[in-house]
C-alpha cells in the first residue's frame, strides 16, 4: 500500500492522475487504467482509486477536501457507497 498522504499532497495527485488519464482517453477512446498505471510507474489499484476519488470530488468537493489523510477520503467513499446501497434496497 502507498504512503498515506497529507492534503493537498493526496489532492493534487489525485486531480493530477484523473487530468493525466483524461486527456489520453481523449486521445484514444481505448486507453485504460493499466496504461496509465504503466505510464505513471504506479500500481493499477491506487491509479484506479485515484481516479474514483477524482470522480467523487465533482459531488462531494465541499466533504472530501476537509479530510487531512487520503485513507481518511477512502474510507468516506467506502461507506458512502455502502449506505447508498443499503438506502437502494430498502
Amino acid at each position: 500500500m502507498s504512503k498515506d498522504l497529507h492534503r493537498p499532497e493526496w489532492l493534487e495527485r489525485v486531480k493530477a492522475t484523473h487530468t493525466f488519464h483524461i486527456s489520453r482517453l481523449k486521445q484514444d477512446e481505448d486507453w485504460t487504467i493499466a496504461q496509465t498505471a504503466r505510464l505513471l510507474k504506479r500500481g493499477i489499484g491506487p491509479v484506479s482509486e485515484d481516479l474514483k476519488v477524482a470522480s467523487w470530488l465533482k459531488t462531494h468537493s465541499h466533504i472530501l477536501e476537509e479530510f487531512e489523510y487520503f485513507s481518511e477520503v477512502i474510507e468516506w467513499i467506502r461507506k458512502r457507497k455502502h449506505k447508498l446501497m443499503i438506502e437502494e434496497l430498502n
